[in-house]
């Protein structure tokens, strides 16, 4: 063409430059994370971060504020409980006392004495003593009363029930008489004579005696039997024993009145001994000319007199009862 050169217009392909002249050659990754056969820096696997002082402070400061208020929210409940309890404290004394102390039971002792001796007072809280003292106060130191029940009506009255003791018997104590009950406790000391209206525990002897306490025996088990003999004689309604021999334990006896002698043997089956004389004196079998009841077999009773030759020797023929005698005729007791 006109105007042009004779040129021949040609496409060309960029010039590729080599791979070696586009890059340097870099190390290729070694085995497992290594570049040029370095290890790889990486944290200590489980370890944390190492805090910075800063942080370590800011830390301490968030426990110790938390550890201050689970502190205050813990005193004040205390502080509301205590408050709760000390006005329900309040109330209880200004409300629950004493204003009325009764006294009910059977007792030969007057109310103001069995008042004097419980040591409650008027206006003292109802809440605020012992019943086991109170008791204890009033058994001691009046002997004839054997329990106390202390009973409260809130909000201001307290109930006194008292039971009366069981009279046993009298025993001797050095040159005199006490009296003791059914659990060996003392109601009276000193006796010159024993009263007619309890038995004589022949052969149980007192060592040691106070007044609303516990007797100590010279033989413990002597007392054991005339303790069962009592309660038994109790549970048949069997009265007028007048004396219990317990001087030979394989030989008990017992009078009834003043002129009837009962013989009971050993300590073997007193419950159904005593049982059947209970039943001849209650029907009024006993003959006054046959006035020795020999018990001492379970089962049978036989009646003898005085005379009996099955016995030693004679009494007298009034066959009366001698506190200080003893029974009459000892040898009529004991068979050849």
């Amino acid at each position: 063409m006109a105007g042009r050169t004779g040129k021949k217009n040609t496409l060309r392909r960029p010039k590729q430059t080599p791979q070696s002249e586009k890059e340097p050659n870099r190390p290729s990754a070694g085995p497992a994370g290594l570049q040029d056969g370095s290890p790889a820096e990486k944290p200590p696997s489980g370890r944390r971060r190492r805090r910075t002082p800063e942080e370590a402070r800011r830390a301490h400061g968030t426990r110790t504020h938390r550890r201050k208020q689970r502190h205050t929210r813990i005193l004040g409940g205390v502080l509301i409980l205590l408050s709760v309890a000390a006005a329900v404290l309040l109330i209880i004394t200004m409300l629950f006392t004493i204003q009325t102390v009764t006294v009910t039971g059977e007792s030969r002792y007057e109310t103001d004495l069995i008042l004097g001796a419980s040591g409650l007072e008027m206006g003292q809280n109802i809440l605020r003593f012992s019943d086991e003292e109170v008791e204890e106060r009033i058994i001691r130191a009046l002997p004839y009363i054997r329990s106390v029940e202390v009973v409260r009506h809130y909000p201001s009255r307290v109930e006194l029930v008292v039971t009366e003791v069981t009279q046993m018997g009298v025993a001797v104590y050095g040159d005199f008489y006490v009296l003791l009950d059914t659990d060996g406790k003392v109601i009276e000391e000193g006796l010159e004579r024993a009263p007619s209206n309890v038995p004589v525990l022949v052969g149980l002897t007192v060592t040691e005696a106070q007044l609303g306490y516990p007797a100590v025996f010279e033989n413990t088990e002597l007392f054991s039997i005339a303790q069962e003999i009592g309660e038994t004689l109790e549970k048949y309604g069997v009265a007028n024993i007048t004396r219990i021999d317990l001087s030979d334990e394989l030989n008990l006896k017992m009078n009834y009145r003043q002129d009837t002698y009962i013989l009971l043997g050993t300590r073997s089956e007193l419950d159904y001994k005593i049982k059947f004389i209970a039943e001849l004196i209650h029907k009024d079998m006993v003959d006054p000319a046959k006035p020795v009841l020999d018990a001492s077999v379970p089962g049978q009773i036989s009646a003898r007199s005085l005379r009996d030759s099955e016995y030693t020797s004679e009494v007298g023929a009034e066959g009366v009862f001698d506190y200080e005698a003893g029974f009459p005729g000892e040898g009529a007791w004991n068979r050849e």
